[in-house]
């Protein structure tokens, strides 16, 4: 090796002094210049590897090697077998010094070294080529840079789990397992991974919650097992499987409730000893006994507020017997030991025959009666007569008439009277009565009366046909005989008229003429009324003379609406003010004060009839100087003011007329 590095020095020199003098050598021209065989003669011939002071030229590709036969290695080329106290120099790229000298320890093949910088050179064995040795920076190895972490953990020598406890400095930690509540296994690692768990009956630590699996009804696992418990969203309760099926653990709120609390009752119920057939009773508030089981036979007797017991089983044919207050007893008491060999059936009545003796009567036939005979037997029977028939209490008492059919058939109901409770009160008790009667299999009302003295005579919509002569009596004012004979009443009926818009005349401010309107198959007349402006119209009405002027007229509007836009939660509303006018009388009176007729909110459509509000009654303070028989002339118009919101016009039929007829007028 000594001799490798002075043929190298011996190079250099002659490379940089041929350099300095300007003349180029070939590699080839050197190395005929300095190697020589072994007796001394030079080597000039051009040969493929010319081995020299272990020195070779190698011509195929023009470079320079050395070689170390057999000093350790496998053989020529090897440059790792070098051996102990031979050297290699590392130049630093940017000094003509050696940097770092690497030496081999002289008794072992370790290398002694000082720390080698990034940016210094070394010279190493290429792998693409084991023949040559390259040369590079020591950065462009891929090698950690050594530091006090890389040093620390090469220092640590210790098995199980590392832990890094501050900067550069490192521990071995090992998993362990706390006491009822976890269980480890392979803790430091070294036999394997480490593996946590449960402890087997573990206490969970802590004292604020711990958090159970939320979910619906619908998240339940498809497959669980004994064991499975979750809260339950959907119904608001904790729950678990218990092998067949889900069953809700209960909220401290079910009991007293759905859950029978744990109280004093309990306590005392459960500190009973108790076997089979005793009975448990109360002896006060949240307080039990019990009563041993009574002999077979024995009935159990109570004793009011006392303790029950056992009354002895009497005598075979006997009958237990009251005794008021005092115990019962056992008895042949006769009348009940007659009952001994009779036989019942459904609807069956017993009845004595005699002195404690008694029988049997079965059941009557649908609808017949049960007819008392004196000190004989009673009997059943279809006709009964009586004197007076006092019907049990009852909200709907009544009497039906059946005609002849066979109790099989069964009969019809040809008629029936019934009353109809109207209003309840000890005295005071309001009924309508009314009598109905067949025709053509229905019950046709023919006279009704009801709690408010109105009589109805006749089937709806049909005359009263009256024989002969039907008379009511009077007193010298006309008035009709009523009540109990010696009251005279006024008799009145309530009486509408309609008239038509038709007939009304233009006012100050005339609405749109008359016109038809007409709806698919169906027309009829009406005039508009603005809803900008107030539009009057005038027209005369006859008094009747069996008006009753003192309770009123009232009136309201039957309307068409006529144009496209209907209301919508808008109203509109009329009035109506007007004079008396009798023979002689001025035809341009003094209206009186006007009464209003208002349609209140409305949504309706077009072609749609609405009728207004009844008015309040129209008395002499609306209809100056009001008088029967005479004429009213009357101002009909449509207000415009705050109330009447409906902006559109508005169609008018009809004024319609309602007021009190009395029958005491004369021909």
């Amino acid at each position: 090796m000594k001799k490798i590095t002075f043929l190298l020095v011996f190079l250099l020199i002659i490379f940089s002094s041929s350099f300095a003098m300007g003349t180029n050598f070939t590699i080839q021209q050197i190395l005929n210049s300095i190697l020589v065989d072994a007796n001394g003669n030079q080597l000039n011939a051009n040969v493929s590897d010319v081995v020299a002071f272990n020195m070779v030229y190698d011509q195929t590709n023009n470079s320079l090697r050395i070689q170390c036969d057999n000093c350790g290695g496998s053989g020529s080329g090897d440059v790792t077998g070098i051996d102990g106290g031979d050297g290699i120099r590392i130049d630093d790229g940017t000094t003509a010094t050696p940097e770092v000298n690497l030496d081999f320890d002289e008794n072992t093949t370790n290398l002694e070294s000082t720390a080698v910088d990034a940016a210094d050179v070394i010279v190493y064995q290429d792998s693409d080529n084991s023949d040559d040795i390259a040369r590079g920076l020591v950065s462009d190895l891929p090698f950690q840079s050594s530091d006090a972490t890389l040093a620390a953990l090469a220092a640590y020598n210790t098995n199980g789990l590392l832990t890094q406890t501050s900067s550069d400095t490192f521990t071995g930690r090992t998993i362990t397992a706390t006491a009822n509540e976890t269980s480890v296994s392979n803790g430091n690692g070294v036999s394997g991974n480490p593996v946590i768990g449960i402890a087997d009956n573990p206490i969970l630590p802590g004292n604020q919650a711990m958090k159970l699996v939320v979910g619906t009804t619908g998240n339940r696992p498809g497959s669980p097992a004994l064991g499975h418990f979750r809260e339950n969203s959907s119904t608001g309760y904790i729950e678990r499987y218990d092998g067949s099926g889900w069953r809700n653990i209960l909220d401290s709120a079910d009991f007293g409730v759905s859950v029978q609390a744990y109280d004093a009752g309990l306590l005392s119920v459960a500190g009973l000893s108790v076997t089979n057939g005793d009975i448990i009773y109360a002896t006060g508030d949240d307080a039990y006994a019990k009563l041993d089981n009574g002999a077979e036979g024995t009935l159990l007797m109570a004793n009011g507020a006392g303790a029950p017991s056992w009354l002895g089983a009497g005598t075979s044919g006997y009958f237990l017997l009251g005794a008021g207050a005092a115990d019962p007893v056992w008895t042949t008491q006769p009348t009940l030991a007659s009952l001994e060999g009779l036989s019942f059936t459904d609807g069956d009545i017993i009845y004595a025959s005699g002195a404690d003796t008694l029988v049997v009567l079965n059941s009557g036939t649908q609808d017949y009666l049960l007819q008392a005979n004196g000190a004989g037997a009673p009997n059943w029977e279809t006709d009964i007569s009586v004197n007076s028939v006092t019907t049990a209490p009852s909200a709907t008492p009544g009497w039906e008439l059946k005609d002849s059919d066979s109790i099989a058939s069964p009969p019809d109901i040809n008629a029936e009277a019934k009353g109809n409770l109207t209003d309840t009160g000890d005295g005071t008790e309001d009924m309508d009565v009314e009598y109905k009667q067949q025709e053509a299999g229905a019950l046709v009302t023919y006279m009704k009366a009801d709690a408010d003295a109105n009589l109805e005579l006749g089937r709806s919509g049909q005359p009263v046909e009256i024989k002969d002569t039907l008379q009511m009596p009077t007193n010298t004012a006309g008035l009709l005989l009523v009540a109990d004979g010696t009251d005279y009443e006024e008799v009145s009926f309530v009486e509408t008229e309609l008239i038509p818009v038709g007939w009304m005349i233009d006012g100050a401010s005339a609405p749109d003429a008359l016109e038809t309107i007409t709806s698919g198959t169906d027309k009829v007349e009406v005039r508009t009324f603005s809803g900008s402006a107030d539009e009057d119209t005038v027209f005369t009405w006859q008094v009747p003379n069996d008006c009753d002027v003192t309770s009123g007229i009232k009136f309201r509007v039957v309307n068409v609406i006529t144009v496209a836009t209907g209301p919508s939660g808008e109203t509109w509303q009329f009035e109506l003010q007007g004079f008396s006018m009798g023979s002689g009388d001025a035809l341009d009176g003094t209206l009186g004060t006007a009464q209003t007729s208002n349609s209140g909110s409305r949504a309706d459509a077009q072609y749609d009839i609405v009728f207004t509000a009844w008015s309040g009654a129209m008395t002499s303070t609306h209809i100056t100087g009001l008088a029967v028989g005479e004429l009213a002339q009357f101002k009909f118009y449509r207000d415009v003011d705050d109330t009447d919101t409906y902006v559109q016009l508005v169609g008018v039929a009809f004024i319609q007329f309602k007021y009190k007829r009395l029958l005491n007028d004369t021909f």
